[in-house]
């Protein structure tokens, strides 16, 4: 499997990193795109062992292309002070798949990626073929909850650790760990706090 990583702009002029994994050995069968949204606070990064999963299991019949962009705020995208809202994402989600030129595309979305995703799906977009959700992020307003504590695990690699740690069902590898807790660190404050204060009332 191959990984490599293309920028799109978005319409509001804020750059996103996307990476892309297909295998280039069975480039010639037909070809399915899936871009997927990750969740909070991780980046594209956390997609790498499904995306290898699925890359393998499609082929040799099906060309499987699977797109994980950075949203904004998280990982190597750009971090504006703004536009960390539910209609925002899903704008740049109609953005991204236009710059990637994804056709008959398959939409997937962990967590907050899963929030974005079914918003992003209810304009229907013509190129949008399915819809898979990962644990989403609730279309109405969250149940109220001490949110204090995330947001002052902002960028102490200690809390943040101990914060995604106690999210996981089994005890993760040290380097799943440290890649959690990196995204964790390299979130931008704006998006940080975005999903905790804003998103989860929307």
């Amino acid at each position: 499997m191959t990984e490599t990583v293309s920028e799109v702009t978005t319409g509001d002029g804020v750059k996103i990193a996307v990476r892309r994994f297909a295998d280039a050995a069975i480039d010639t069968a037909p070809r399915r795109d899936v871009l997927v949204l990750h969740g909070w606070p991780n980046s594209s990064r956390i997609w790498r062992i499904l995306a290898e999963t699925l890359v393998r299991a499609a082929a040799p019949a099906t060309s499987l292309h699977i797109f994980a962009p950075d949203l904004r705020g998280f990982g190597d995208s750009d971090k504006p002070d703004s536009g960390y809202n539910c209609e925002r994402f899903a704008q740049d989600v109609s953005d991204i798949a236009a710059g990637l030129n994804l056709r008959h595309y398959l939409l997937m979305g962990h967590s907050m990626g899963g929030k974005i995703a079914q918003i992003a799906a209810a304009k229907r977009p013509p190129e949008l073929s399915a819809l898979v959700l990962l644990t989403p992020g609730l279309l109405a307003p969250s149940p109220p909850v001490d949110i204090s504590e995330r947001i002052a695990s902002y960028g102490d690699d200690n809390k943040t650790r101990s914060m995604l740690a106690g999210w996981v069902a089994h005890r993760l590898s040290v380097a799943d760990e440290t890649m959690l807790a990196e995204d964790g660190l390299r979130t931008g404050r704006g998006a940080w706090n975005g999903w905790l204060e804003t998103m989860r009332g929307e």
